[in-house]
């Protein structure tokens, strides 16, 4: 995904990302960690297939998923965006092994919701799944440090 996308939205609201192309490296496990020792929410945002569904089990402690699935499609149609599962899902023979049977036919990218619902739209989900997994975790989701000069 072009994370550039989200760049504006999560400057807004001082989420940081981190673009790992699908590969936690000892430095990106670190930064989790710490961050999370820090008392943040950390997240983990990854296209609905295969590698991504793995993509958390490469962490050190357990991460909670942000990314995108079947239920992502059914939100953003119950928040006002036309859009349906055929529009974005693309049949695929997955790289690695998943049970996952719709998986191992098909995967739905970020790409691919980014483009029909707009930059804002997937942004809006991204948010509720926040709120949602840090509420869940007992987090603030509102604390944020302030950046200098706002």
């Amino acid at each position: 995904m072009q994370i550039d996308l989200l760049y504006t939205f999560a400057d807004k609201y001082g989420v940081a990302l981190v673009h790992t192309q699908g590969r936690f490296t000892e430095d990106g496990k670190d930064l989790i960690e710490a961050a999370k020792e820090y008392g943040s929410f950390v997240g983990i945002l990854v296209d609905y297939d295969a590698v991504g569904s793995e993509i958390p089990k490469a962490g050190r402690t357990t991460t909670s998923i942000i990314g995108i699935n079947k239920e992502t499609i059914r939100w953003v149609q119950q928040n006002g965006y036309e859009i349906t599962l055929a529009e974005v899902e693309e049949e695929y023979i997955p790289s690695i092994r998943t049970e996952d049977p719709y998986l191992q036919r098909y995967r739905i990218e970020l790409d691919s919701v980014a483009q029909k619902v707009g930059p804002e739209g997937l942004w809006k989900y991204i948010m509720f799944r926040i709120k949602l997994l840090a509420k869940a975790d007992g987090l603030d989701y509102t604390n944020v440090i302030r950046k200098p000069g706002s």
